[in-house]
């Protein structure tokens, strides 16, 4: 909806058939039309990295339609999907968009290493998170740690993102 508003240049006003100006002001993101991600499943991604990005909370029917055509991102493109991600970096907190991957049912798909560490103990650590919840604290302060020197590069957070990828296949608890 917030998308789907307009400015008639001759008037000066907003063109707002949906409700975007309110969605916009609650911090909404809402589809206009739940056909939008099954004709292109790369919405949904979309989605995910501007609701990360700008601190949009996802409508819960649009997110209900996005989990119903998360299967369908299999059809997209590598370069239109890496596209997206690269995005998501650029959040704040980009843990935000991983999370909501889980929740939507696109991270086994789209990095199944990091699906694997989702439920994953990892013993004593901080807070007590599984692996995948650590790797998303990890992420975060890739992204903009004030004592990280290059903070916010794309290959520095690529590597906290996957720096445990293999806990869940390896990991092993002796008494």
């Amino acid at each position: 909806t917030i998308n789907a508003m307009a400015r008639n240049f001759a008037t000066n006003a907003v063109i707002d058939p949906f409700g975007g100006k309110n969605d916009l002001e609650k911090k909404t993101l809402r589809v206009v039309s739940f056909q939008a991600f099954r004709e292109d499943p790369l919405r949904i991604l979309r989605g995910i990295q501007f609701s990360a990005r700008f601190d949009l909370t996802i409508d819960p029917a649009t997110l209900e339609e996005m989990k119903k055509a998360a299967p369908l991102v299999k059809t997209v493109s590598a370069e239109r999907i890496a596209e997206e991600v690269r995005k998501l970096f650029l959040a704040e907190r980009p843990s935000r968009g991983f999370i909501l991957m889980d929740q939507i049912g696109l991270l086994p798909d789209l990095f199944p290493e990091l699906a694997e560490n989702v439920g994953v103990e990892q013993g004593n650590k901080f807070r007590n998170d599984d692996v995948f919840m650590h790797t998303m604290r990890v992420l975060d302060a890739s992204r903009k740690d004030s004592a990280i020197v290059m903070a916010g590069d794309l290959e520095l957070m690529l590597a906290a993102l996957f720096h445990d990828v293999g806990k869940a296949r390896t990991k092993r608890f002796s008494p």
